[in-house]
C-alpha cells in the first residue's frame, strides 16, 4: 500500500502498526503514460521507446498486480489487496480492512536499473514504486537510488477455506488464508489458569495441498483476552481431511458442514 511522505523526500518506511508501505521518491525522468486502473493507458509516451509496446507493458503489469499479496520482508502481519477498479485496501490477520487508497500503473523512460513500469498512488509521482519484476505468483518492488527491494508472494485461494465447528470451539479461514479461531475456555496444562471467551487470529502459511488432504502452519497473530496469549501455541500444524471435512490441528478436532456430527462433539 502506497502512503504519501513530504514531496522531495526518497525513503521506505512501514507505518506503525499497519504494514503500509510509505514510499516518497521524487521521479528522476518524466512521468510518462500513465494508466488508471480503472481507465485506458494514456497516448503519451517517450520518443525514446515504442508508445504502443509501453502502453501493453502498462497493461501487463496492470492485469498481474490485481489480487491480494503478502510482503516476504517483515513486518508481514497484513495482506495488500489491488482491486480492480484502482482502489487499494490493507487487510489484517482478523480480515478487517486497516487502510485503504487508490493505485495506478506507470510507463517510465529506462534509466539504468530503471523498469519501464512503476506503481503509485492515483495522481501522486511522489509515492513512486519502480516494479522491478511480476508474474502471476511473485513481485519485486524496488528504489534502485537507494538499493532498497521488496518482495511479495500472491494469495490464492486458500484450500481449508471455510467454517469449521465443535463443542465450546470454533475456527473461521477466510478465502485469503487468515482467520479467527474461539475457545470458550482455555487452561494451562495443569489446569491452574484460565482464560473464558478466548479469540485468536492467525494466519495459514506453507499451504501444501495432495489427494484428499491439505496441510499448514498456524501462526496466531493476536490474542484476545491477551492474558490468553501463553495458553496458546504460536504456531501449530493444522491438517483437514477433505475425504471427511474435519481439520486436525494440536490433537483437537473441527468439523465442516459435511463431518460427522459425533466426529468434533467434544
Amino acid at each position: 500500500m502506497i502512503a504519501n511522505m513530504r514531496r522531495g523526500c526518497r525513503a521506505v518506511a512501514a507505518a506503525a502498526g499497519t504494514g503500509l508501505l510509505v514510499i516518497a521518491c521524487s521521479p528522476a525522468t518524466s512521468p510518462g503514460t500513465t494508466t488508471s486502473a480503472s481507465s485506458p493507458a494514456s497516448s503519451s509516451a517517450s520518443s525514446s521507446a515504442d508508445p504502443r509496446a509501453r502502453a501493453a507493458e502498462v497493461e501487463r503489469v496492470r492485469d498481474l498486480l490485481v489480487g491480494t499479496w503478502r510482503r516476504v520482508e517483515a513486518p508481514n502481519e497484513v495482506l495488500e489487496r489491488y482491486l480492480v477498479d484502482g482502489r487499494t485496501e490493507v487487510v489484517s490477520a482478523s480480515g478487517a480492512v486497516a487502510g485503504a487508497g487508490t493505485w495506478e500503473v506507470v510507463a517510465m523512460d529506462r534509466a539504468g536499473d530503471y523498469s519501464p513500469t512503476a506503481i503509485q498512488q492515483r495522481g501522486d509521482p511522489r509515492t513512486r514504486m519502480v516494479v522491478a519484476a511480476i508474474d502471476w505468483n511473485s513481485m519485486v518492488w524496488s528504489i534502485p537510488l537507494r538499493g532498497t527491494t521488496y518482495h511479495y508472494t500472491r494469495v490464492g485461494l486458500s484450500p481449508l477455506a471455510g467454517f469449521y465447528g465443535g463443542h465450546w470451539r470454533g475456527l473461521t479461514i477466510r478465502a485469503d488464508g487468515t482467520g479467527t479461531g474461539y475457545y470458550k475456555v482455555v487452561c494451562d496444562s495443569a489446569g491452574a489458569q484460565c482464560e473464558n471467551g478466548v479469540y485468536y487470529d492467525f494466519v495459514l502459511e506453507d499451504v501444501e495441498t495432495g489427494s484428499g488432504f491439505s496441510n499448514a502452519v498456524r501462526r496466531i497473530t493476536r490474542v484476545r483476552p491477551s492474558a490468553a496469549g501463553d495458553l496458546l501455541r504460536g504456531t501449530e500444524r493444522v491438517r483437514l481431511d477433505a475425504n471427511t471435512d474435519v481439520i486436525f490441528s494440536g490433537g483437537i478436532t473441527f468439523c465442516g458442514s459435511r463431518a460427522r456430527v459425533s466426529a468434533c462433539g467434544a
